[in-house]
């Protein structure tokens, strides 16, 4: 049996020593244990586990104050139910603050009132083995004082133990002024899936935000969305703190959207006001509701033109009232011609389209002349005066081969660009589908077009299935989520949305570098290409334009124009050309 070397002052103790030493009174920031409540709660683990004890040794020392038993040292001799290997676990426990609960196990254990704990490392490796039947973190036990229930004494980690190895970290975090609030944080994070390191980072941010927020003398319970602003605005730009202070804005920008969450939760609230919108907020948000529920557009059209006529309303109101009274026929023109710089002709029209959608709802509420619509001026853009951008037959291979599909993105990415290069679909209708749109049996897929609210049935492709069906199979675990393709990203298995599609299909356009052939990428060039192959093969413009679920089959005729096969037989010789 290992020993307690015993320091003057510290006598060896029984049971009842333990008992009759006073604990003292708890303070807000230090909860002392009583010696006797930790004994019983490590024996109680331990005979719990199937563990014998054969022997312990208590002691108890004197404090620099003079009174005695402030500190417990322990020694406990146990043994697996076999009798064939003999650990040693020690325990120390302070009242004056000298240091907190700790245990250690090993084969050779010294303690001490002086000195740390220390366990011989080496033999620690060999003492966990299989025979033995239980851990080295079995034994990691975490212990403390809760008010209403008392010492509470598990095996299991605590949050932090599960996120951080070093006691310094824990405790660092711990003594923060969101501490409680960061041990929640931690938990959300690792729940919505993600990574380790993205955690510590994440909890870094908060506190780094912590510690601003008691310099401030700001209380946790008035942290809104206004104080975090206040936060990334005024203090990150001059930060000075020391390390581990986290300063970068997109990083403490993401973590406190995470923390504002959990405050949430907490406070049993929804979410708190934003105090740091425009002023022109509550009109976009009244803009909105027009363009869904009078004019009905889709959802990608809505977000396209509120961004437009954002950007056009805090270039001419700034950070003030916007006031639609005050808009001169001259301001159309003007911002226009300053804003089509750089723009293709077609964005400079969509722009336009936007301001004089604007223009028509603020008429509708009697706030603006029906004539000032007229004053936007109109973007010339030829019908049919472009082509369209497709893929080769070798620049399609090319883009297919872009996937990885030893990957669950890269089995994702793949199935998702044959939907549009076969099928023809659009981003947004990719990002929709659901698994009950899928009839394997008959080989037939649902497609529900948002943009023109209608709905129509295709024949499934074999090489579509079979990338649909790998993925399924492979990678998919959305639980209850309905949609076939799901984030594989925190949060885990929530659906991909058609941005995340979209930069699916662009990250495979630059791993080719077809973005400098074709002088661009997107999804729309995926959908091109699948309705110019389908006329090259013979569809005539209907079917085309049924595939493609085109409500008129004008928009499908500039089709005509890369069908070059057709085109050949219709081509006649120059004169000047001698054969």
């Amino acid at each position: 049996m290992n020993s307690l070397l015993l320091h003057p002052g510290t006598d060896e103790a029984t049971y009842d020593d333990l008992k009759a030493v006073l604990t003292p009174e708890h303070t807000p920031t230090w909860t002392p244990i009583p010696h006797v409540e930790l004994l019983d709660a490590v024996t109680r683990e331990v005979t719990a586990s199937g563990l014998v004890i054969r022997s312990q040794t208590l002691a108890l020392s004197n404090a620099a104050s003079g009174a005695h038993g402030d500190r417990f040292f322990g020694l406990l001799e146990i043994q697996n139910g076999h009798g064939d290997y003999v650990l040693v676990l020690g325990i120390r426990n302070a009242h004056d603050r000298r240091y907190p609960a700790g245990l250690c196990v090993g084969s050779n254990v010294l303690i001490c009132d002086y000195v740390e704990l220390r366990v011989m490392r080496s033999t620690v490796r060999k003492a966990i083995s299989p025979a033995i039947g239980w851990h080295w973190r079995s034994l990691s036990l975490c212990i403390r004082m809760d008010s209403s229930i008392g010492l509470r004494a598990r095996k299991e980690e605590t949050m932090l133990e599960q996120y951080y190895i070093t006691s310094h970290a824990r405790n660092r975090i711990r003594n923060n002024a969101l501490g409680a609030t960061l041990e929640e944080l931690a938990d959300h994070l690792s729940k919505r899936g993600h990574t380790l390191e993205v955690l510590h980072m994440y909890v870094q941010a908060g506190e780094h935000f912590g510690n601003w927020l008691r310099k401030s003398m700001i209380l946790p319970a008035a942290v809104d969305a206004g104080v975090v602003e206040e936060y990334l605005q005024r203090h990150l730009p001059h930060c000075r703190c020391r390390k581990p202070a986290n300063r970068m804005v997109i990083t403490n920008r993401a973590a406190l959207r995470h923390l504002l969450k959990v405050l949430e939760g907490k406070r049993g609230i929804g979410p708190p006001e934003d105090v740091g919108v425009h002023p022109f907020e509550a009109e976009l948000n009244t803009f909105k509701v027009y363009l869904e529920n009078t004019c009905g557009l889709a959802r990608s059209t809505i977000v396209q033109q509120l961004r437009y006529v954002g950007e056009f309303l805090l270039a001419t109101f700034g950070h003030g009232r916007v006031d639609a009274r005050a808009l001169k026929p001259s301001r159309f023109p003007e911002y226009l011609s300053s804003r089509a710089k750089g723009c293709k002709p077609g964005t400079a029209r969509v722009i336009a389209f936007a301001i004089r959608k604007y223009l028509r709802f603020l008429q509708l509420k009697g706030l603006v002349d029906p004539a000032l619509v007229g004053t936007v001026p109109m973007i010339r853009l030829w019908r049919l005066g472009g082509i369209p951008r497709v893929l080769s037959e070798g620049q399609i291979d090319r883009l297919l081969a872009a996937f990885d599909r030893k990957t669950a993105n890269g089995r994702r990415g793949y199935a998702m660009a044959l939907c549009m290069l076969d099928l023809g679909m659009r981003a947004d209708e990719v990002a929709q589908l659901c698994l009950e749109d899928i009839d394997w049996r008959e080989g037939l897929i649902t497609i529900t077009r948002r943009k023109t609210r209608s709905s129509g049935v295709l024949p499934l492709s074999k090489r579509c299935g079979q990338g649909i069906a790998a993925y399924l199979r492979q990678d998919r675990v959305g639980g209850d989520e309905r949609r076939v393709f799901i984030s594989h990203r925190a949060p885990l298995g929530r659906p991909v949305d058609a941005m995340q599609v979209c930069m699916a299909i662009h990250h495979a356009f630059e791993r080719t570098g077809l973005i400098r052939e074709l002088g661009g990428s997107g999804t729309r060039i995926l959908r091109h290409t699948a309705a110019t192959r389908m006329h090259q093969r013979g569809a005539t413009l209907k079917e085309v334009a049924d595939v493609l679920g085109h409500r008129s089959i004008d928009t499908t005729t500039i089709y005509t124009k890369v069908n070059l096969p057709m085109l050949e037989h219709v081509a006649l010789p120059w004169p000047e050309v001698n054969p």
